[in-house]
């Protein structure tokens, strides 16, 4: 460190007699061994998409300048990774509650809901409880894996609640953690109907329907049974302008 301190106190006027070509190589020289090209061939196996901000850097340093190819990667790695928090995956099925023939509609997003997905998401549970939900099937929405929400979000929800209070369909929020509950509690109020372990669906009385109430466990009656049963089911959606449920990798 002092070496270098001292050479660039009183060297420097000296060094623009260096050629070009030599402190090209005396660089080189110093990063040849940072350069981990024996990852490329792994991630190509594995994943390719990750292959594209190296490569854009790598092309933009070569052909511009060094500063410029940097930036480069780095947006198209945020690009990324605000394409996947608007896209979230989301599971949805036609569930049958063991030992009962009461039907609900299982809807499970894979991560949090913030604000760039929320349109996407209450879109796509709009569409699904338009097609499979109705007054005597109930929305469960597992709540296992959000772990975070935002006011933004909740906002989304309370008015996607409206949607299906006008429709006369119940919707019900499996295991929430305490810090998403409070954000959707404060937001939706009473349109908000958390449930812990156990699904109590109640029909609405102006169709003369009892109440029902079965056992669900923690998790969204993944564990009920070692085959659950279920009548309809729909993989992974990643698109709401799709027809019908796609599969998201």
């Amino acid at each position: 460190g002092t070496l270098v301190i001292l050479c660039l106190a009183f060297l420097i006027p000296f060094c623009a007699f260096i050629p070009k070509a030599t402190l090209a190589a005396v660089i080189i020289t110093a990063v040849i061994f940072s350069v981990e090209y024996e990852v490329v061939m792994p991630m190509w196996r594995s994943k390719r998409m990750d292959l594209l901000p190296a490569f854009l850097c790598f092309l933009v340093c070569i052909l511009y300048e060094l500063e410029f190819g940097i930036l480069a990667g780095v947006a198209i790695q945020i690009v990324f990774i605000l394409y996947h928090t608007a896209r979230p995956g989301i599971q949805v099925q036609i569930k049958q509650m063991p030992g009962c023939a009461q039907e609900y509609l299982y809807i499970a997003p894979d991560q949090g809901i913030v604000f760039p997905s929320v349109s996407y998401v209450r879109n796509l549970i709009n569409k699904a409880g338009m097609r499979q939900a109705s007054e005597r099937v109930p929305v469960v929405i597992d709540c296992s894996k959000i772990n975070t929400t935002d006011f933004t979000a909740a906002k989304g929800f309370k008015a996607m609640l409206a949607d299906f209070k006008n429709r006369n369909t119940e919707v019900y929020w499996l295991d929430p953690s305490p810090n998403v509950a409070h954000t959707l509690k404060a937001i939706a109020q009473g349109q908000f109907k958390p449930i812990y372990g156990e699904l109590e669906l109640l029909e609405s009385g102006t169709n003369g329907v009892s109440t029902v109430q079965q056992a669900l466990p923690a998790g969204g009656g993944a564990g009920a049974s070692s085959q659950p049963a279920s009548l309809t089911t729909a993989p992974l959606l990643n698109n709401p302008a799709e027809g019908s449920n796609g599969a998201k990798a």
